[in-house]
Order: C-alpha cells, then sequence, then structure tokens
C-alpha cells in the first residue's frame, strides 16, 4: 500500500532565487492539495457572505483562486 506524502509548504528567501528581488520578499510554495483547500474555503466563505443566494460555485472558485494566487 503506497501511502501518500503529506501536503508541505515551502518558503524560499526570494533574494536567492531571482536577481535584484528585494530582500525582504518571499516565495510561498504550496502543495496542490494545501492550495485547493485553501481554494474550496475561500470559495465557501465568500458564497455565506452573500447567504449563498444567487450561487454560481464555478465563479465562487474562480475568485477564490484569484485571491489565493495574488502576490502578497
Amino acid at each position: 500500500m503506497d501511502k501518500e506524502a503529506p501536503d508541505k509548504v515551502t518558503v524560499v528567501n526570494a533574494s536567492k532565487t531571482a536577481k535584484g528581488a528585494p530582500k525582504h520578499s518571499r516565495k510561498i510554495s504550496i502543495a496542490p492539495g494545501q492550495r485547493n483547500a485553501m481554494i474550496a474555503e475561500t470559495a465557501y466563505y465568500r458564497a455565506e457572505q452573500r447567504g449563498f443566494a444567487d450561487s454560481d460555485p464555478i465563479a465562487d472558485w474562480l475568485w477564490a483562486e484569484a485571491e489565493i494566487d495574488k502576490e502578497p
């Protein structure tokens, strides 16, 4: 039986990965499973704020995905 690797979050100092990047910036790498869970939760709370009226799960998912993927 194969065990799945746990989701991992990796923080990399951008000054080591990109020339000219500010020393205080960081690149955050999120495992796909964790990213999907974050998007699902964000989409749910967006729909909840509307009282689940005019529900469009795809639009909520896409909005949440854009929010999660925004640069910090």
